[in-house]
């Protein structure tokens, strides 16, 4: 099985303001695709449980170099609705609907300030 390298990675979100990975630096992304466990373990079990699945959802992240250019983007986007596809490899995706959930900051004394825009999908992300 083929590696794929991070370099040709890309995060768009659209909004009232577009974000794409080049014009407001985004270094990296990641997303988290889970399904709840429940348990329907009953009084006849003689030692294992057994399990269904439930609801499903994903959520995620993104890093970016912050800066002027990209702070009023973020106040902009922060709430909104919007459609969210990262890219891994220049062709690979996975996309959706997502709400942008907060933002953190990170101001090191040896680094460049960063941002962290955290993400929760909102239906099924599609997976090309």
């Amino acid at each position: 099985m083929a590696a794929f390298s991070g370099v040709d990675g890309t995060v768009a979100w659209t909004s009232r303001t577009s974000l794409d990975a080049t014009s407001q630096k985004v270094k990296s992304w990641s997303c988290d695709v889970g399904t709840d466990e429940l348990d329907t373990t009953d009084f006849s079990v003689t030692q294992w449980r057994t399990w269904i699945s439930g609801v499903s959802e994903w959520s995620g992240s993104f890093e970016m170099n912050f800066d002027a250019d990209n702070a009023a983007v973020v106040t902009e986007m922060y709430g909104a609705s919007s459609s969210l596809t990262l890219t891994m490899d220049g062709s690979r995706s996975i996309s959706g609907s997502a709400i942008l959930t907060g933002v953190s900051f990170s101001e090191p004394v040896d680094d460049i300030v960063t941002g962290t825009v955290n993400f929760r999908g909102t239906g099924a992300p599609a997976f090309g």
